[in-house]
């Protein structure tokens, strides 16, 4: 008999498959939204297009490069400054404030500024600001995470 005996399929060859067609999904549904197609566009150069680039984008973490304790003493109102990047954008980024007991004290979302920094405004009050943590979490388009932490 000369066929060839059936292949069988690593249980990691099936997994890869399975993020590859999730990946190819959120690439088709990028292109077909006028915004993100327009991201994905402004950061192609030759022989790479917006598609080739989402695909690659589902793939990749954003970097949280810095956090940067701008003014925060453990009142509201403090300032926490935050330099994060992906290949094409950061879409969301929060911030998280634990003392050092690890009681949570807020959280919330960051406002992105002009200079391409990220800007948290303390809401809470941290009886201790020494041995706290600031956990920063930022998103990328696809949903990928990365986080990082401070301590103050």
């Amino acid at each position: 008999d000369s066929r060839r005996p059936a292949a069988t399929v690593a249980a990691g060859q099936i997994e890869i498959r399975q993020k590859f067609k999730k990946a190819a999904h959120f690439a088709k549904l990028s292109m077909g939204m006028p915004d993100r197609y327009a991201l994905y566009e402004a950061k192609t150069v030759p022989g790479v297009t917006p598609y080739n680039l989402a695909l690659g984008n589902y793939f990749a973490k954003p970097e949280i490069v810095e956090i940067i304790n701008t003014s925060y003493s453990g009142a509201a109102g403090g300032q926490i400054d935050i330099l994060a990047e992906d290949k094409i954008t950061v879409h969301s980024l929060t911030v998280s404030i634990y003392t050092v007991q690890n009681t949570f004290v807020e959280s919330g979302p960051a406002i992105k500024t002009s200079e391409g920094f990220w800007h948290y405004t303390t809401t809470g009050f941290s009886p201790q600001l020494e041995g706290s943590r600031v956990v920063v979490t930022a998103s990328n388009l696809p949903g990928n995470e990365a986080t990082a932490e401070l301590v103050l």
